[in-house]
């Protein structure tokens, strides 16, 4: 994705409304392999309640 095409998409994802939003939160951890692959992880963390925008 070249640059003009990533702003495009910000721009995009600005016109949004952001008021009715969920709240979701994901660590994702990488390990590099001997192999020059990786392995990913990928972790769902719950958000407090009194964090939640209400």
């Amino acid at each position: 994705m070249d640059a003009d095409n990533l702003k495009t998409t910000l721009d995009n994802i600005k016109t949004f409304d952001w008021n009715s939003a969920l709240v979701s939160f994901f660590v994702v951890k990488r390990e590099p392999q001997r192999d020059r692959s990786a392995k990913y992880g990928v972790w769902h963390v719950e958000v407090e309640e009194k964090l939640k925008k209400s």
